[in-house]
């Protein structure tokens, strides 16, 4: 993965945390009862891009993706986490 620009910040029981080139930190942890997935961005907001789909009859399926920005409160188990493993970019820590 280092070849394509991806670090690993962490990886074990709880999840993983990489890092690109972007700066942004994608994570995948299971913190207090949650999984979660999300990318904490240079400015220290964490967002998830999720979305939802619907049919109509057997030809006609619309998808489409949103972006929801994380509160501070739902943002801060999983920062004090990865500080609490050393993660310690001036993003991740704001």
């Amino acid at each position: 993965m280092q070849e394509s620009g991806v670090k690993t910040l962490y990886d074990g029981d709880e999840g993983i945390a990489l890092i690109g080139e972007a700066n942004q930190v994608a994570f995948c942890l299971r913190i207090e009862g949650k999984r979660r997935v999300g990318t904490i961005m240079e400015n220290g907001k964490v967002i998830t891009f999720c979305g939802g789909s619907k049919s109509f009859g057997d030809n006609i399926h619309v998808s489409w993706a949103e972006e929801k920005v994380w509160t501070p409160e739902e943002a801060e188990p999983y920062k004090a986490f990865l500080r609490s493993k050393g993660v310690t970019l001036p993003h991740v820590m704001s």
